[in-house]
């Protein structure tokens, strides 16, 4: 989702979402597209699948699901349909459903790492983790401030 929507959704100025955000990693316009991995941890299931924006991605299928569902982490590139395409061929053999696949954290941070993409404990270490939570939060206060 752009800034600018955001921005209207939840009444926060652009200029203090590009500061929560990394502008390539929101907008869909920049051309830039991920492959995430997320995982369900009480079903022992993967998803594997690609998004401009991951963290909007994360947000909805968190919103969707009735059991926890966290990012393992994400493979920045230029051609993410073929990536995606690749490690869904490569795991046929645990497919379960649509994107999910029978595989364990450490095989999904494996699969991260061996495609040079970004942990999402890493993530949270360098601080943005943190500043999309605090965006999280302001758009669901938003949110709901609108609802009633």
């Amino acid at each position: 989702m752009a800034l600018s929507k955001i921005s209207e959704r939840t009444g926060v100025s652009t200029t203090q979402l590009s500061r929560w955000f990394d502008e390539e990693e929101v907008s869909p316009d920049t051309g830039v597209a991920y492959v995430y991995l997320f995982h369900c941890e009480q079903l022992g299931r993967t998803k594997i699948g690609r998004a401009r924006d991951v963290y909007s991605r994360l947000f909805n299928a968190k919103t969707l699901s009735p059991l926890p569902i966290t990012l393992i982490g994400r493979i920045q590139t230029e051609d993410d349909k073929k990536l995606e395409q690749q490690l869904q061929e490569r795991y046929q053999d645990r497919h379960i459903r649509r994107e999910w696949f029978d595989l364990s954290t450490s095989e999904a941070e494996e699969i991260v790492q061996e495609n040079g993409g970004v942990l999402e404990e890493e993530v949270r270490e360098t601080g943005s983790y943190t500043k999309r939570l605090q965006a999280e939060v302001s758009f669901r206060e938003s949110s709901e401030q609108n609802a009633t």
